[in-house]
């Protein structure tokens, strides 16, 4: 029986080292999936935004397009016309931005409209 006890006197340090093992092998391993998950969202973020910004350049492109073709007369340009305002590359009011669907706050749009001639 003294030769037992002794026996495992010997060896009560292994399972000690065994539980920190496991323990820090899952540490580890939720750390790595914690971060995965929070780089994957990340990711969708960014995805998303960007997605919002070519839709956004669309509808200005689409907005642009309706300017000019609002113009009356198109054999002579004149800064008087519709687009004339934003020959300078001049905001969009906001109010237009919110008719337009777009309301993102603390953004200012700018829109510069030049004539070929």
């Amino acid at each position: 029986m003294k030769r037992n006890l002794r026996r495992y006197k010997n060896q009560s340090g292994v399972a000690l080292l065994m539980v920190l093992f496991i323990v820090s092998l899952a540490t580890s391993l939720v750390v790595g999936l914690t971060y995965s998950t929070f780089l994957q969202s990340r990711s969708i973020g960014l995805v998303e935004r960007q997605l919002q910004a070519e839709y956004l350049l669309k509808s200005l492109v689409e907005f642009a397009a309706g300017v000019v073709n609002a113009d009356a007369d198109t054999r002579l340009d004149s800064f008087h016309d519709v687009w004339g305002m934003f020959r300078e590359g001049n905001s969009i009011p906001p109010e237009l931005l919110e008719a337009l669907g777009i309301n993102f706050p603390g953004i200012e749009i700018a829109l510069e409209i030049t004539p070929e001639n």
